[in-house]
């Protein structure tokens, strides 16, 4: 198994709930992005904001002093700031966290959770730039989950890998490989680092992230199985920046990784098998629809992973497309000398054979020649005025559709701005 990202977490407020996230950008000498943002202050700690330093874990409302933590769901909204927060017989609780009022709005909703367990002074502190790790230079945690199925079989009971609270979990890894490694040098995604120390393991993972019950003693688990307490390991970020990202489920009709990049090739192989021509342009342009991305989205990041509903768009498209359904009607649209053009099935799209008709009415139509036109080829009629022989104020019309109506002269003037009494336009369509 090749070695890779399986899930990415980060805890906004320290104690509290795991947020996952689909990729990170990780900064040399930081710690994880997003985490442990804030904590709730169970008594006086000793933390000043103005000279912010590391407190001990058992200061705060976390699962090993107060299990009933994992009672609240919370998720945390960095753009404005906003926690929300719902928990059993509990009104939902949404507020600023930056703000005073916001910050004691959750310190009151969280003294009515934990009732007599916990302070009758909580606070919620925050400084600039810190953050509450478990170890003043634990920046970033990852979790060998090779290691954690090993613990598994050892014990004979399922483990919830949300009990060791990392930032990253790995695998392809061997199990307990990573203890082996401090000091040492490792890629994290696209970012190099060096592993610090294994993490030593306490009564935090004893509780049960979705019930809040203490029902697994997993520091004695580890002890006994394998005489030390650790699992996992603490990293630091060391040379520049990097990004990490989660590798996605491999998708489900084809077996490939929904990356962009991967879907090119796939879609290419594919239109290629069914005896298409052009089946790299088609490829792209279907990805680039269904994928909701531009060319340079997926230059820029070719590993995005496509969501299922987007993987099951670009399975439509491509399905139509092998059918023989042109590009242009599958998407709607089609672009024509630097303008998109809105399509259907009832027009002609603009191909290499609509451009030998017009160029053929160009030369043979006479002034007043009349046929049935269609709306869309209205903006295709201005692009060849440029081509009319002599300059003259000509516009061209092309319908495939029969039940077109047919348009007044003065309709025709009023639609591209000409001048009254200017020669109308030829239109070719299916005679009627």
């Amino acid at each position: 198994m090749d070695t890779h990202i399986a899930a990415l977490y980060r805890h906004p407020v320290k104690g509290f709930t795991p947020e996952s996230l689909t990729h990170a950008d990780l900064i040399a000498g930081r710690e994880f992005p997003g985490d442990r943002l804030f904590a709730v202050e169970n008594g006086p700690s000793g933390f000043d904001p103005a000279a912010p330093a590391w407190v001990n874990k058992m200061k705060f409302t976390v699962l090993a002093a107060l299990p009933q933590v994992a009672l609240a769901t919370t998720a945390f909204d960095e753009v404005g700031n906003t926690l929300t927060a719902t928990a059993p017989g509990q009104p939902d609780f949404n507020g600023d966290l930056n703000s005073p009022v916001g910050q004691h709005a959750f310190a009151q909703w969280l003294k009515d959770l934990l009732g007599d367990d916990a302070h009758p002074d909580l606070k919620v502190l925050q400084a600039p730039g810190h953050r509450f790790m478990d170890h003043p230079q634990g920046h970033v945690s990852i979790l060998n989950l090779a290691s954690v199925r090993d613990l598994e079989t050892r014990i004979g009971r399922d483990i919830d890998p949300r009990r060791f609270r990392a930032n990253i979990y790995v695998e392809g890894w061997p199990p307990w490989a990573e203890m082996a490694c401090e000091g040492r040098d490792l890629m994290v995604g696209f970012a190099r680092a060096k592993v610090y120390r294994p993490i030593k393991r306490c009564s935090a993972t004893h509780v049960d992230p979705a019930t809040g019950a203490r029902d697994l003693d997993l520091v004695k688990a580890l002890f006994d199985n394998y005489g030390h307490m650790n699992c996992g390991i603490y990293v630091h970020v060391t040379d520049g920046a990097g990004y990490v990202r989660v590798m996605p489920v491999p998708c489900r009709r084809c077996g490939h990784d929904p990356y962009p990049v991967k879907c090119l090739a796939v879609g290419e192989s594919r239109l290629q098998a069914a005896g298409l021509q052009g089946p790299v342009i088609d490829s792209r342009l279907l990805v680039e629809a269904a994928a909701d991305a531009t060319r340079a989205d997926i230059v820029g990041d070719p590993y995005r992973a496509l969501t299922p509903d987007q993987e099951a768009v670009l399975e439509d498209y491509l399905s139509r497309r092998a059918r023989r359904e042109p590009v242009s009607h599958i998407l709607g649209r089609k672009g024509f000398w630097k303008i998109m053009l809105s399509v259907n099935a009832h027009v002609l799209t603009p191909r290499p054979d609509t451009e030998v008709i017009v160029d053929y009415v160009l030369k043979k139509c006479r002034t007043g020649s009349r046929f049935r036109f269609s709306t869309w080829e209205s903006v295709r009629g201005r692009s060849y005025c440029r081509s009319w022989p002599n300059g003259r104020p000509r516009r061209v019309w092309v319908s495939m559709c029969p039940k077109t109506p047919w348009p007044s002269p003065e309709t025709m003037r009023r639609i591209w701005a000409l001048p009254a009494g200017s020669p109308c336009c030829a239109v070719i369509g299916r005679p009627g």
